[in-house]
């Protein structure tokens, strides 16, 4: 009677830990699944708003046409009132600044998440991600020692000269964008900068020497 009892106790918490692990395990299933639709989702949304017409893709050109208006003006920045007059003043800078680089380099971006095998849900992590690509990898830094000798004949018998590329012109509006589009990228501070800026100018003739 006391045998059958204790095998009914071990077999009834033997059965309770089944459930709890079964338990477990169909509810971190059913999350993993909420999750991969999310990121599905966010996914293919942050495609939709990278092409034209979508938001990234609105507010980056705005921002961008903004800026050239206030250089056009002899303004180096869009000015917060013009933002606020733009309603774009409450639109964090940040995310202001990636707008503006995802619309500044839309092609290259939508060619990226095209190669790529990872599904991107953010501007931050595509940014991230296609910078660490640009990175050359350690295969591509080869040392001098391993320049094989066919390497060394074919260029001590190749006769033409290579025409040098054209290097492209620059002014001072050209600058003044990219300039622009750096600082905003990265969050720095305009009149700071031109402070700086104004630092380097004075000491220039020492620089230079």
């Amino acid at each position: 009677m006391t045998t059958t009892l204790e095998n009914k106790m071990v077999l009834a918490k033997i059965k309770s830990n089944e459930e709890v692990i079964n338990t477990y395990e169909s509810r971190g299933k059913a999350i993993a699944s909420e999750w991969r639709k999310i990121d599905r989702r966010d996914a293919n949304a942050l495609k939709r708003d990278l092409t034209e017409g979508g938001l990234i893709y609105r507010t980056g050109e705005l921002m961008h046409e903004l800026t050239l208006e206030a250089l056009s003006e002899g303004v180096k920045y869009v000015s917060g009132k013009r933002l606020g007059e733009c309603s774009l003043r409450n639109v964090d800078r940040r995310r202001r600044s990636e707008c503006l680089w995802a619309f500044d380099n839309t092609k290259d971006i939508l060619e990226f998440i095209k190669t790529s095998k990872k599904g991107f849900t953010s501007i931050t992590a595509l940014q991230l991600a296609m910078k660490k690509a640009e990175q050359p990898s350690n295969d591509d830094k080869k040392p001098l020692e391993e320049v094989s000798e066919e390497t060394e004949t074919d260029n001590e018998t190749e006769t033409e000269t290579p025409t040098p590329p054209t290097p492209e012109t620059k002014d001072e509006m050209k600058v003044a964008i990219e300039t622009f589009k750096i600082l905003n990228q990265y969050g720095l501070d305009l009149d700071k900068f031109i402070d700086k800026l104004k630092l380097v100018q004075d000491k220039s003739k020492t620089l230079c020497k």
